[in-house]
């Protein structure tokens, strides 16, 4: 296995809701594929139940994982590929900051 491939299914990925909001499927919209489901069946014999917008949330957030990883990606790379003291760089570390700001409220997340 390769070490420097990603073997993800890349992203964008969406979510279509299944079964009244007590499931959600996640797809690769290229593909429609169905990469996942989440939710609270069957698992509601084990754990007890979520509620809809707990499921919805939980959905949403992992189909935001490959733009997620990106903007990371990106930061990280921005960071370390740029002198810190030019305007270029500080330039370009600003828009993925941004970008991955948008990503992070995008998957629910709090900033």
């Amino acid at each position: 296995m390769e070490h420097n491939k990603e073997l993800f299914t890349p992203g964008p990925w969406t979510i279509e809701e299944l079964s009244g909001g007590h499931n959600w499927s996640l797809i690769d919209p290229e593909t429609n594929v169905i990469l996942g489901v989440v939710g609270d069946r069957p698992a509601s014999k084990r754990a007890g139940f979520l509620s809809g917008n707990q499921i919805l949330a939980n959905a949403t957030l992992i189909s935001c994982a490959p733009d997620l990883l990106k903007a990371l990606q990106d930061l990280v790379n921005a960071a370390e590929s740029s002198h810190l003291d030019t305007p270029a760089y500080i330039n370009l570390l600003s828009r993925k900051t941004i970008a991955a700001k948008e990503v992070i409220i995008k998957a629910g997340g709090i900033l």
